[in-house]
């Protein structure tokens, strides 16, 4: 276990290290390779991931701020300091290719620019780097305040993506970087003891980093550099640049613990970027540079359904669906059968004896399923489940591991 935290964390120092991108290769230029970066920020919640991803109307959770500023309309004091979560995809490939020795060996230099093919012509790495768009991991850390009404939070996230069209020895090889500071206000309408209504919104300044797509034999020479020599990190470019996006939601609270909701999420999602031609030159200039474009990320609007009854508390359940992206769904006019599944999410959670929570859905025709221990001031939980990383429902599912912890109340 040692040894595959080691791995995990060298992976990730090295791909860390080189956040970059040129003008010539933002997402404006080359929507193949970079696409998956304007893809709008969705918090790590490893709740909504073993419920199939739902999460728009039952709110009633630490995570609510990020997914709908509504839920701060029921004035409750809850603190989350920190909530980390550790996703890895591909996890039985990733296991694998760390029992056949080859993370260790990477590691200790012994397998580099030479004699790559050991890499190439690895089945799981073969199946970790598949054709189209994936992702190695997600490490997620925020924190987050409510009372009264008001919310605040900060959140980082990092994730290693990929790209592959063609041959495993052309992988493009992308580390996002993603922080964001929110507040938000959320006020309830009370119309009947039975009927009222939350609304809430939120503002964000939003950073955003990522690096020139990089192969695997780049990032050999990064990690088998001499100190006496130039490191390919020092050449290659880097990007970086903000964004202030709104989001707006709403949610209907019905009796029988009924609720219908929506939200307007990544309101003005347009970044302001800067061009570098290496680390130095951030160092020097982090806020500005002679090479400036910028890009939009999608807005996205999203409905849900949750039912939630107040039976007892030593045995909860909770049901959810929602619809995401109803202005993709429109504006690609694919109103099949597939495209419905694509949008569609849909969970359940049970909880019993007040501490234990067991959860499954479906994410766009994927199965998912997790697990949760609540001990007041501590949460532990765990999701795996199948995640669509292709255009349309069952075109490229790729299984995912998310382990989250939380302390706050």
């Amino acid at each position: 276990m040692k040894k595959i935290v080691l791995s995990l964390i060298i992976l990730i120092i090295v791909c860390s290290s080189a956040f970059a991108l040129s003008e010539e290769v933002s997402p404006n230029t080359n929507r193949d390779v970079y696409g998956a970066l304007v893809s709008p920020y969705k918090s790590l919640d490893a709740r909504s991931l073993a419920m199939g991803g739902v999460g728009i109307a039952g709110l009633d959770n630490y995570q609510s701020f990020w997914s709908n500023p509504a839920g701060l309309a029921d004035n409750k004091v809850q603190v989350s300091t920190p909530n980390v979560g550790v996703s890895l995809y591909n996890p039985v490939a990733l296991y694998k290719a760390y029992k056949s020795g080859l993370f260790e060996k990477i590691a200790n230099g012994e397998i580099n620019e030479n004699n790559i093919s050991e890499i190439y012509n690895d089945e799981n790495v073969n199946k970790i780097l598949s054709y189209g768009y994936g992702k190695i991991a997600d490490i997620n850390s925020n924190i987050s305040f409510s009372f009264g009404g008001f919310g605040f939070g900060f959140a980082v996230q990092d994730s290693i993506l990929t790209y592959l069209n063609g041959q495993i020895a052309s992988t493009n090889i992308i580390n996002q970087l993603l922080a964001e500071t929110r507040v938000g206000y959320g006020l309830k309408f009370n119309f009947t003891d039975k009927f009222s209504l939350d609304v809430g919104f939120s503002v964000g300044f939003r950073y955003l980093a990522y690096n020139k797509a990089v192969d695997i034999s780049t990032l050999l020479k990064i990690v088998n550099s001499d100190s006496n020599e130039q490191n390919p990190i020092d050449t290659i470019p880097f990007m970086a640049g903000w964004a202030i996006p709104v989001n707006v939601g709403a949610r209907l609270n019905l009796p029988l613990g009924f609720s219908v909701a929506s939200v307007l999420n990544n309101i003005n999602g347009k970044f302001n970027m800067n061009a570098f031609d290496n680390y130095s030159a951030v160092l020097e200039s982090p806020s500005n540079s002679d090479k400036k474009f910028s890009f939009n990320t999608d807005m996205t609007w999203d409905v849900g359904v949750a039912w939630d009854p107040d039976f007892s508390s030593i045995f909860k359940p909770t049901v959810e669906a929602d619809f995401v992206d109803i202005l993709g769904f429109v504006s690609d006019k694919d109103f099949s059968a597939r495209a419905w599944v694509n949008h569609l999410k849909l969970g359940a959670e049970i909880r019993g004896l007040w501490v234990f929570d067991i959860r499954g859905g479906l994410d766009s025709g994927y199965w998912t399923l997790g697990a949760g221990l609540d001990f007041y001031a501590l949460r532990v939980e765990a999701a795996y489940y199948w995640h669509e990383f292709g255009s349309v429902a069952g075109e490229k599912g790729i299984d995912g591991l998310t382990v989250q912890v939380n302390l706050g109340w």
